[in-house]
């Protein structure tokens, strides 16, 4: 049975009685060839040289030459071209050039002969788009000049503008006249600078979607921990009502269906609505709220690796380290609690002797692979206070037991799997304790954890975290993990609306510290005061500035490798539910 296609791909029409231009579809159409560089050529100085806004396909064409007759060419043209020389007038233009093109010509014939490099047919075209022809053309002399200015040297293909379209089609045609008239010889090390091809769709087989660029309206996917990348951590700018909440949201939801592990500090409540819908834990440190629990006395299998025999003795004085950020201990109270703590530990059958920590094997059950006590197992602030007789110290206790109940209870939380830190309606000073303490054993799991990567840090509003406190410096350990936290192959990722706050610390340095430090930087639409900052700072082009100060709501600028691009964020309606807080019904992939 014959089968038959409907097409719908062919223009409507093709206008070729202009030189200048061909004319599809009502589009302008041209393109360049690249006719000679430099040998040292990177294919990213012919990229960097495009506006990002501008319509464009790039052709590439490579072809393996016979490396012999090349050879024999050459020589040829090196013996010929002395003679030539000798005939030449004065003019010391066309000596410079003749002179240039032998030292080219012998330079290839080292490569061949020594290096043992092999040669290619290689052509470079560059077919630009426009909806008026004014504006074509003044595309195309203003990215010609700024070739030029690299010694990169270009045409336009006047009267053969129908064969230049042909080629940006993706039909591979190796038949196209143009391929075999424009084409320049280059070697395998020349090469290596060309590849990989530039291409305006990033797309990481791993990733992502961040969105979709504004005017190809395609998808950029990207996995920030690729390795080359130079790390994988982001900063997102953005005034209120940008769009900034809603396109982290997403990056939450889109990692988690990946299987990250990701530890979400919310300040502002923004997040608990996606949370519940996908099943993530909450934990609310209020303490008439919470009912979700990280015993500050749990011992992890990561403890046992980065301590061994010492571990009960560390744990003991990391307990009381985190009392001491919340309450004056004097020497004797704090003595008075390792007593009590070790004592503690002793009545739950947990003593010096590593094995103690793990489950022991009985008649009915042997493990093979030793395992850690379950979490009721541990003692926990409450079962210290039973110990305790000094009066005065047992009030504090009492108090700090009941200001932070979910440091207090059994753990009813694991670190191995995604939490989201309700860190509003806290005070000051108890979201510092609580952040603080939280940052540090995340990165304490992280950094020791063989089994544990990938993992990503969301810090909201990053602003309400930098005011320094007289024995806890948020803002620095913030800094240490934007620069440590790519050996654990894991990512911080900081959200503000308030840069005024972040560059005013260390006169701007802390917050060019977070941004050199961050392999992609968003912006999405700020206040002209912020702008202004930015650019005092000269922490991003003026070019930029213009353009975030003119996006819409939901359109980011994303900066990273060197490249910016302006996308727009877009959810499915699928993934719009969820974030807005409709359940995922766990037997099937409805939503209720």
């Amino acid at each position: 049975m014959e089968e038959k296609y409907n097409f719908d791909l062919y223009p409507s029409y093709i206008d070729n009685t202009n030189f200048k231009y061909l004319k599809v579809d009502n589009k302008y159409i041209c393109s360049i060839f690249v006719y000679d560089y430099p040998v040292n050529i990177s294919f990213a100085q012919v990229i960097e040289a495009i506006d990002k806004n501008y319509l464009y396909d790039m052709s590439l064409f490579l072809q393996k030459q016979d490396t012999l007759k090349v050879l024999k060419d050459i020589s040829y043209y090196i013996s010929n071209s002395k003679a030539e020389l000798k005939g030449l007038n004065d003019s010391q233009i066309d000596v410079d050039i003749l002179n240039r093109q032998q030292l080219d010509s012998k330079e290839l014939r080292k490569k061949i002969q020594i290096d043992n490099e092999e040669v290619y047919k290689f052509n470079l075209f560059i077919t630009f788009y426009s909806d008026n022809e004014k504006e074509l053309f003044n595309i195309i002399k203003s990215f010609q000049s700024k070739l030029y200015s690299k010694q990169i040297y270009s045409n336009i293909t006047n009267f053969r503008n129908l064969d230049s379209y042909l080629i940006s089609l993706p039909i591979n045609n190796y038949s196209n006249k143009l391929i075999n008239k424009t084409y320049r010889n280059i070697t395998t090390s020349a090469l290596c600078n060309i590849f990989p091809f530039y291409t305006r769709t990033v797309f990481d087989k791993n990733g992502v979607i961040f969105g979709y660029t504004k005017n190809e309206n395609r998808m950029c996917i990207i996995d920030i921990f690729d390795n080359r990348y130079l790390n994988s951590n982001i900063t997102i700018f953005g005034s209120s009502g940008s769009g900034k909440s809603y396109f982290t949201k997403l990056l939450v939801l889109r990692h988690f269906l990946k299987g990250k592990i990701q530890y979400i500090f919310d300040f502002e409540a923004e997040y608990i609505a996606l949370a519940k819908s996908i099943n993530i834990p909450i934990i609310d440190f209020e303490s008439n709220k919470g009912n979700k629990y990280i015993n500050i006395m749990d011992i992890y299998e990561n403890d046992i690796d980065i301590y061994g025999k010492e571990v009960l003795d560390k744990k003991v004085e990391e307990v009381i380290e985190v009392l001491k950020y919340i309450c004056d201990i004097n020497e004797y109270e704090e003595n008075t609690l390792k007593i009590c703590i070790f004592k503690t530990y002793l009545e739950k059958g947990i003593t010096e002797n590593v094995n103690s920590i793990y489950k022991a094997n009985n008649e009915n059950k042997a493990y093979i692979q030793k395992k850690i006590k379950n979490k009721k197992d541990f003692p926990c602030l409450k079962d210290v206070l039973k110990n305790i007789l000094d009066k005065k110290l047992y009030s504090k206790l009492s108090k700090i037991i009941k200001e932070y109940s979910t440091f207090v209870n059994y753990s009813n939380v694991e670190f191995n799997r995604s939490i989201v830190f309700n860190t509003s309606n806290l005070s000051k000073e108890k979201m510092e304790v609580i952040t603080y303490y939280l940052l540090n054993k995340i990165c304490k799991y992280i950094k020791n954890n063989k089994y544990v990567d990938n993992v990503i840090i969301y810090i909201d509003e990053i602003w309400k975290y930098l005011n320094v406190n007289n024995n806890l410096n948020i803002s620095s350990l913030i800094n240490m993990l934007y620069k440590s936290i790519r050996k654990n192959k894991s990512s911080i990722v900081t959200i503000t609306q308030d840069i005024s706050d972040l560059f005013s610390i260390d006169n701007g340095n802390y917050g060019k510290g977070i941004l050199n430090n961050s392999e992609f930087k968003i912006f999405f639409k700020l206040e002209f005061s912020d702008t202004k900052i930015l650019e005092h700072l000269n922490v991003i082009t003026k070019e930029n500035l213009i353009n975030i100060s003119r996006l819409e709501k939901g359109s980011m600028i994303l900066g990273f490798c060197n490249n910016v691009s302006i996308l727009r964020v877009k959810a499915s309606n699928y993934e719009h539910k969820i974030i807005e807080g409709e359940v995922i019904d766990e037997n099937s992939s409805s939503i209720k």
